[in-house]
């Protein structure tokens, strides 16, 4: 009994490795993204219903679409790149996890193919 449950734990630890390593192939080669934890919300403070501008709100929007590109202007580096970048590095750190924990979990079955064998 222990030596059977040594094997599936083994095929399982081995199961959980290759998924992770088979998710992270494919986050690194494109052709999946990685989970979105950290998004970037775009913001915009401008609401205009139609056929109801005035002279009086044409200059309000203009003075606030000066202050927006100038506040954009201020921005050297974009939002966008850095939410990609924690997002891959949260996604290699639960890829580590994931192995970590598959390594774990064969190790336990090999301890216990060992044991039931002797």
């Amino acid at each position: 009994m222990g030596k059977l449950t040594g094997y599936i734990l083994l095929i399982a630890g081995l199961a959980i490795i290759s998924f992770s390593i088979y998710l992270t192939i494919n986050v690194f080669t494109g052709k999946a993204n990685p989970p979105e934890i950290f998004k970037v919300e775009k913001k915009v403070d401008v609401n205009v219903q139609e056929n109801s501008i005035k002279a009086n709100d044409l200059q309000e929007i203009q003075k606030e679409l000066q202050k927006m590109l100038e506040s954009g202007a201020k921005e050297i580096i974009p939002m966008e790149p850095i939410m990609k970048l924690l997002n891959l590095i949260t996604f290699s750190v639960f890829t580590s996890v994931l192995i970590f924990a598959g390594a774990q979990v064969s190790g336990l079955g090999i301890k216990l193919i060992k044991n039931e064998s002797s």
